[in-house]
């Protein structure tokens, strides 16, 4: 995601969607459909549509990136928290409530599970207890 990390630093969300878009051509047509680069790729589209506000394209763009990713490197790989999480961010923004918290939990064990420490893994976290205080049942 280094790609959509300057991109967003530079607001440039539609040049950024582009390039992904175009990188995950390139990839589906060099390493397949179903290799890494590509799913990685659609996680990059996701997070672009993500910021853009297109928060429906987001989800499906994260979906497919998920999907890829777990036949790759299966259910329990901590490379898919940063991606549940963005589709927990997306669910919470289209009003479904009951998947956006199950999604927190998820990216949440998984990024626990990998011992992961980022801005992402740290977010989570705090918004998975503020969201579970507010449904009354405590920290995870």
């Amino acid at each position: 995601m280094h790609g959509e990390t300057f991109y967003s630093s530079q607001n440039q969300q539609e040049e950024a969607l582009g390039m992904f878009k175009k990188a995950h051509r390139i990839f589906r047509k060099t390493l397949g459909a179903h290799s890494v680069e590509a799913g990685d790729a659609l996680g990059d589209m996701a997070n672009a549509l993500h910021r853009q506000g297109r928060y429906q394209e987001a989800m499906e763009k994260v979906e497919e990136s998920l999907a890829i990713q777990r036949t790759l490197l299966g259910n329990d790989h901590a490379d898919l928290g940063s991606k549940t999480f963005l589709k927990a961010l997306c669910k919470a923004k289209t009003g479904d409530s009951e998947g956006h918290l199950a999604c927190l939990k998820e990216a949440h064990r998984l990024f626990k599970r990998g011992r992961v420490e980022t801005p992402n893994a740290r977010r989570c976290a705090d918004l998975l207890n503020k969201e579970l205080i507010k449904a009354g049942g405590g920290a995870p």
